[in-house]
């Protein structure tokens, strides 16, 4: 597949006849960032967590919430904990408690959850450091039943730098964006029976956002010539290279690759991808025009 950079004279126009989506991509105004690193630090707070195993049914949490209301505590965070993809009668919740000045209450706390007839365990994990709170009991952490790693912004911008070091190295992260692409549709077609092109763009449209990747939105899709357009809002790749200052030119390479393996995987044929606009340069949104490649 030729690692092509941008040619924005074959971008189709927006009043061409393939034209399926019209219309700015609307903010949603109820979008707010989610805590996902189930590690708190509060200092010179008495922190404590609570690993509740409880049988899944109507008004258990209800039950819990209410004793450790009745106690003064706060809940900083909270996790509920089933299997999303079958049904089991049993959960986790996973507490944060700002203890205050009622610490003392805490084993009285514990035992009372402990008579409840819905609760079959309550464990307890104790702040580190005196206000560091780690979940010590999950382990490793699942996305539909296959293993998931999360890496937060320092470790992500380490990847990306290397390549901003050395040219040579962006042509690799490139192709593992390829290889990437085409195991995530694979994933997609054995996790969510994936059989069809507009399914494959509602689960990605979907994982993206619920992953923190990005937001798609797509502009242009003429599936008689294979011919896409799609903008995605707030790509990671690209916001990490932004904040190291405006660029001249568009910079996604994993991404890029990634839509390549993604549709070659859903064709079951190349295609190039070109990305025309990007938020290293000051634009709203990475833009990216995908086309099946054309065989000589």
């Amino acid at each position: 597949m030729k690692n092509t950079r941008t040619n924005t004279k074959t971008v189709p126009k927006h009043s061409e006849r393939y034209l399926t989506y019209e219309g700015k991509f609307e903010e949603n105004d109820l979008l707010m960032p989610l805590e996902l690193g189930r590690v708190m630090y509060i200092p010179g707070r008495k922190l404590m967590g609570l690993c509740i195993i409880a049988k899944n049914k109507p008004g258990v949490l209800a039950k819990i919430t209410s004793i450790i209301a009745d106690a003064g505590y706060n809940i900083l965070y909270v996790v509920i904990n089933t299997t999303p993809h079958k049904v089991s009668d049993t959960s986790t919740v996973v507490l944060y408690l700002d203890l205050g000045e009622n610490f003392n209450k805490i084993d009285t706390v514990i035992e009372e959850l402990r008579t409840l007839n819905v609760i079959k365990d309550v464990k307890v994990f104790k702040s580190e450091l005196g206000c560091l709170l780690a979940d010590k009991y999950h382990f490793p952490l699942m996305i539909n039943g296959v293993r998931a790693v999360l890496m937060a912004l320092p470790v992500l911008e380490g990847l990306i730098a290397i390549t901003q070091k050395h040219e040579a190295l962006k042509a690799i992260l490139w192709h593992q964006g390829v290889e990437v692409g085409r195991r995530v549709v694979k994933s997609f077609k054995e996790l969510y029976d994936m059989r069809t092109y507009h399914e494959f763009i509602r689960i990605l449209q979907a994982k993206t956002m619920s992953l923190g990747w990005c937001r798609i939105h797509v502009t242009y899709e003429d599936l008689q010539e294979h011919k896409f357009v799609l903008q995605l809002y707030n790509n990671w790749e690209c916001e990490i290279i932004k904040s190291w200052g405006i660029r001249d030119k568009p910079q996604s390479m994993f991404i890029r690759g990634m839509l390549a393996g993604m549709f070659q995987e859903v064709f079951n044929e190349r295609f190039n991808v070109i990305e025309t606009k990007c938020i290293t340069m000051g634009e709203p949104y990475c833009e990216f025009y995908i086309s099946r490649t054309k065989t000589t």
